[in-house]
């Protein structure tokens, strides 16, 4: 996750390398599924490159591999770019942040950035993540990610801000106060802000209330214009 500070994540994920990590739902119905408003050919995953952005235990990495893909990721700090590679050699795993992704220009074809791009660092907007995000993408390359929706328990764990981001000030897991993230009101509000970036956007919206922690979220699917 693309926090301000690596220093809290790469304590949580130190105390997870060692179990089995599964990737998240989201994640395999977006690659996998057949919907009425989207469906991606997986004939077209294996030899293609993919990003994962903010990895984390690296709970999708598998999934991707297992699809074909040829796979880099980032994390926050070189404890957690270390496990990363240790647990999925093949993966090429590098530091970067969400607004500082180390790679050229135009060097993938799919990005999945998964409950992470949202993150802010002080300065910055999401606008300035999603054109960092688009820039290491193909002309036409796929873009999937998420950002929370209301009613999500960070946002009820926040205040807004003037610019119209939200500060964490009390998340119930300890890893995110005082840190900056953003969200969308609507799924249009969300439409608009992709529109300069991204292409035939297909978005959906999950209410998850897993035993009392609302999770809701909106997920997206573009092509880089």
């Amino acid at each position: 996750m693309a926090a301000e500070s690596g220093k809290p994540w790469e304590e949580h994920y130190a105390t997870r390398r060692e179990r089995r990590v599964y990737p998240t739902e989201f994640v395999l119905r977006t690659l996998l599924g057949r919907y009425p408003q989207h469906r991606l050919d997986p004939t077209r995953f294996p030899g293609a490159r993919m990003l994962d952005v903010s990895s984390g235990d690296g709970r999708n990495l598998g999934l991707l591999l297992d699809l074909g893909f040829r796979v880099s990721a980032t994390e926050l700090d070189a404890g957690s770019v270390a496990a990363l590679t240790a647990r999925f050699p093949a993966v090429d795993a590098r530091v970067g942040r969400n607004r500082s992704l180390p790679f050229d220009d135009e060097t993938f074809d799919y990005l999945l950035a998964c409950h992470t791009c949202y993150y802010l660092d002080p300065g910055d907007t999401w606008s300035d993540n999603l054109a960092e995000h688009v820039r290491v993408l193909r002309p036409g390359g796929t873009f999937i990610g998420s950002v929370l929706a209301p009613g999500n328990f960070l946002v009820a764990s926040s205040r807004r801000l003037p610019d119209g981001s939200l500060e964490v000030e009390s998340d119930p897991f300890g890893l995110r106060d005082g840190v900056r993230v953003q969200d969308a009101q609507s799924r249009e509000e969300l439409a608009a802000v992709l529109a300069p970036f991204l292409d035939h956007v297909r978005i959906a919206h999950l209410q998850d209330d897993y035993y009392g922690l609302a999770v809701n979220a909106y997920t997206f699917v573009g092509c880089r214009r």
